[in-house]
């Protein structure tokens, strides 16, 4: 489940919130965070990647064009 979104994020302006749970991400099945990692380290910064959620009973499918990671704080 993602904790939170945060602003101006890829996700957030796919329209992807907290509380969502991703469950695809591109054509790989998301079950655990290590799915999720190696997902995403076949994309590059500016791909477009379709990623579907569970809000409650929805299933919810956007696309993310993905950034450049920021650093932490």
């Amino acid at each position: 489940m993602l904790e939170a979104v945060l602003e101006g994020t890829p996700a957030e302006k796919a329209g992807i919130k907290g509380g969502d749970v991703l469950v695809k991400f591109g054509d790989n099945k998301v079950t655990v965070l290590e799915d999720f990692e190696g997902a995403l380290r076949q994309y590059k910064p500016g791909d477009k990647v379709k990623v579907t959620v569970r809000r409650g009973e929805q299933l919810i499918e956007a696309e993310v064009t993905l950034a450049r990671r920021r650093a932490g704080p």
